[in-house]
């Protein structure tokens, strides 16, 4: 996403993926993409960086927990 601020970035993240939305100052430049995973993740763990155009986001796995019935 070249010719962007960090601040013209938006990231909504869900247990299922994550959505980018990004608008430059003037308008000129918009992006915009929803990213579904095909696993959980925690989006409590989720960090971003942006630098020099490019947008890296990392997350955590979700433990599943498996529940047991009581018999």
């Amino acid at each position: 996403m070249p010719g962007l601020e960090p601040g013209d970035i938006t990231l909504t993240v869900s247990k299922d993926g994550a959505a980018v939305r990004a608008e430059g100052a003037r308008g000129d430049r918009k992006y915009s993409k929803y990213v579904r995973l095909p696993f959980k993740i925690d989006p409590a763990s989720v960090l971003a960086f942006y630098k020099q155009g490019v947008l890296i986001i990392s997350a955590r796995k979700s433990v599943e927990e498996e529940i047991k019935s009581q018999g």
